[in-house]
């Protein structure tokens, strides 16, 4: 074997050697240290989303069709005329089934029965569910008529923002005050596992369902705060106190 190879050989075997004795010495010195950090904010909704359910019955499928386009146009209008932007109504759900009724123990078919969903988003604000209570209730489209409140898009932003970072704050104090108790020291991150902001459901609150008119003196809605939540679970690199 020539020389000048057996060297190179030899060379390359010590760097590996050298190489696995500082990795080894590494995964040795530094520990893991896994953390979940965990924030809640109490936040206001911000805004409303208005329900409107239309269904007629009809022997007619084509007048089953026109009296609920009617009625739909008629809410539209009415929207309009209440200064609410009509252009965010939408419809949510519409189908036309075979009415069928029971009579003696036996089905029959007795025409059609339609039904509509749309839906409108506004600011909440007490003075705009008033004015809209009212502007529909006196009209002849007799919608039933459901609230709920929720975050809009902007605010839900700005609050997963602060939450993160206080669920980043969280976990560094936890880590911080696990690393003293156990003389170790953080010396860096490892991994962020990100869980992503939970909240409940909008809160739902059914108004009427029928047309009857509201009282001008009504007292507004017990809107109740919502609980947002966050976690983070962050894995910090540790090594023994100095």
């Amino acid at each position: 074997m020539n020389i000048k190879n057996m060297n190179a050989k030899v060379m390359i075997i010590s760097i590996l050697l050298l190489l696995g004795s500082f990795l080894s010495y590494s995964q040795q010195e530094y520990g893991i240290l896994k953390v979940q950090g965990m924030s809640s904010m109490q936040v206001r909704p911000d805004e409303a989303v208005a329900r409107f359910s239309f269904e007629i019955i009809q022997m007619d499928y084509e007048k089953t069709i026109k009296i609920l386009g009617d009625k739909a146009d008629q809410l539209k209008n009415t929207l309009k005329k209440a200064e609410f932007n009509e252009e965010n109504l939408e419809t949510v759900m519409f189908n036309v089934n075979i009415n069928r009724i029971y009579q003696r123990g036996q089905q029959k078919d007795s025409g059609y029965v339609a039904r509509q969903i749309m839906e409108l988003k506004f600011p909440y604000q007490p003075e705009n569910m008033i004015r809209l209570i009212n502007s529909v209730s006196g009209t002849n489209t007799g919608p039933g008529i459901m609230f709920s409140f929720q975050l809009s898009d902007q605010q839900m932003e700005t609050v997963k923002m602060e939450l993160i970072t206080m669920a980043v704050k969280d976990a560094r104090q936890k880590a911080e005050v696990i690393a003293k108790s156990s003389m170790t020291f953080i010396d860096g991150v490892k991994e962020i596992v990100y869980g992503g902001i939970t909240g409940p459901e909008p809160q739902m609150l059914r108004v009427m369902e029928s047309t009857a008119a509201i009282e001008s003196n009504y007292g507004g809605f017990n809107v109740q705060d919502l609980t947002m939540k966050e976690s983070i679970e962050i894995t910090y690199l540790i090594k023994a106190g100095q």
